[in-house]
């Protein structure tokens, strides 16, 4: 079974959709600890990288650059060279090529 582009456009949509729904628990969590924002960001920057995603064409890699600079551009702090820095890395294992066999998932993290 393969993993496609379009497989990993639906899954920054999944994301985006995921931290939208977890904004408001990610804030308290952060408010124990820091200033009640991360849910914020991580919302933010997820729908940021889902759109980026979705507007890419070409490889796993394109994508992955793309969704990263666009969390990148949408959040700032410590979270956005973080999450960016880890999809840029995720890109460059999956390469240049349209799909991969799902069993080497694994090697993206």
């Amino acid at each position: 079974m393969e993993f496609t582009t379009g497989d990993l456009k639906a899954l920054f949509d999944a994301f985006s959709a995921r931290m939208a729904a977890e904004r408001d628990r990610l804030c308290a969590l952060d408010g124990v600890i820091g200033d009640a924002d991360h849910g914020i960001a991580m919302e933010q920057g997820m729908k940021a990288a889902a759109d980026s995603a979705q507007a890419a064409e070409g490889t796993l890699q394109d994508v992955f650059n793309a969704a990263a600079k666009g969390f990148l551009n949408a959040v700032g702090a410590s979270s956005g060279p973080l999450y960016a820095t880890a999809l840029l890395r995720a890109g460059k294992a999956a390469g240049p090529r349209a799909s991969m066999p799902s069993g080497e998932l694994r090697t993206l993290i």
